[in-house]
């Protein structure tokens, strides 16, 4: 029983350690955080929801990404699109694909992602992008809508 109840815990505890944080509250500005890169506003635009070759985007890293690649390779950026000074070499920006992208504490990812591939809505976001054990963690969230 005593074995039976140590193995228990021992499985919490590794399962509580490899699981990635999916939100993070700040306490005061991002760029005091540790593994900063920049942060940036950013709205999803027409022009953002196709690729290069004009084939529909449905995945909230991709529009992210073409919304990048619209700002600083096509110099096509929407009214509220602020320009960053990570994103704009095409190595910088295929991160994004293979990015973490988390919310703030108390929102909701999935619904995070629906309400920027759902072309009815018209929000800007506000992206903190960190760097995370070698890996790109973008946090957005809602800033108006």
């Amino acid at each position: 029983m005593r074995f039976f109840l140590i193995s228990i815990l021992l499985w919490v505890g590794a399962t509580a350690a490899s699981a990635a944080p999916v939100c993070r509250n700040w306490d005061g500005s991002p760029a005091k955080a540790e593994g900063y890169i920049v942060s940036y506003v950013f709205e999803i635009n027409p022009q953002d929801r196709v690729n290069s070759r004009g084939v529909a985007l449905n995945d909230a890293l991709a529009l992210i990404q073409q919304d990048r690649a619209n700002m600083h390779r096509f110099n096509a950026p929407g009214y509220l699109d602020e320009w960053d000074s990570f994103f704009t070499e095409l190595d910088q920006r295929s991160m994004i694909s293979n990015a973490d992208l988390r919310t703030f504490c108390g929102a909701n990812v999935p619904d995070l992602e629906s309400m920027m591939i759902d072309a009815r809505y018209n929000n800007a976001f506000i992206v903190d992008v960190f760097q995370e054990s070698g890996r790109l963690v973008l946090f957005v969230s809602v800033m108006a809508g």
